[in-house]
């Protein structure tokens, strides 16, 4: 740490700031920093056990729940006042219906470096009401620029789920179309979405990427929810990360 890390400079150009803490744990970490984006290692050991870009707090955390994600406000026929004002809004009965009201046509869109998670992230991906009985499937996307892209190169996709109800979840790199890159298959009886929880069995899958699924500048990741026979069917989402490959 004793030389100016250059590709970490900040829009000032000026190399990282360098401190060296003990966090709350009592583990010393040593915090590179240039403006943008903070960077926490452990300390003599190296690890990163921590990064904070432009104000989102450690996106390498796991909470193994949906917590910081957007719950809507409860129906008011069915809302329970203990839960008013309270951490754990979601536990209010008939949220997961407020998703076909709030995207009746189209599903969600996310765009990193635009979008706010604790707005625009549903709590729950879940099936869309298209009749009385009837429902169907839902595609969320994930969008976010590359400057540059490592063709030769394995991508990984850490993808975590905070809870599972029959669900099916496929993801596809830039094509909506094509044959599902990754399956989970048949998974998930957690009954969270149902239960008015948001943490189930916590299931983490490591994708490999090949590069050259993705491009220089915008990507987009479908995850798609396929199965759609009832409203309980979907995932819950605890973080999604996509690693790059050493440069080296």
């Amino acid at each position: 740490f004793s030389r100016p890390i250059r590709n970490l400079d900040g829009p000032s150009g000026r190399a990282p700031t360098i401190q060296q803490i003990r966090n709350k744990h009592g583990a010393r970490e040593v915090i590179v920093d240039n403006g943008i984006i903070s960077v926490s290692f452990s300390s003599p050991q190296g690890l990163i056990t921590g990064i904070k870009y432009k104000g989102v707090n450690n996106v390498l955390h796991p909470h193994q729940r949906a917590r910081e994600y957007f719950v809507p406000e409860p129906y008011k026929n069915t809302m329970n006042p203990l839960y008013l004002n309270h951490t754990d809004k979601f536990r209010q009965y008939g949220l997961w219906q407020r998703y076909t009201e709030l995207y009746p046509n189209r599903d969600l869109i996310y765009t990193i470096g635009v979008s706010n998670y604790s707005k625009d992230w549903f709590y729950s991906q879940v099936t869309r009401k298209i009749g009385d009985s009837t429902y169907t499937p839902t595609t969320w996307q994930t969008v976010f620029h590359l400057p540059y892209v490592n063709m030769r190169g394995s991508y990984t996709l850490q993808l975590a789920l905070a809870s599972a109800a029959w669900a099916n979840l496929q993801v596809r790199f830039n094509n909506e179309y094509t044959r599902p890159f990754f399956s989970t298959g048949y998974i998930g009886r957690d009954n969270a979405i149902a239960r008015h929880g948001i943490h189930g069995l916590y299931r983490l899958y490591s994708i490999n990427v090949p590069g050259r699924l993705l491009r220089t500048g915008t990507n987009t990741i479908y995850l798609r929810q396929a199965k759609a026979s009832g409203p309980f069917e979907g995932v819950m989402y605890d973080y999604i990360r996509l690693e790059e490959p050493s440069r080296e």
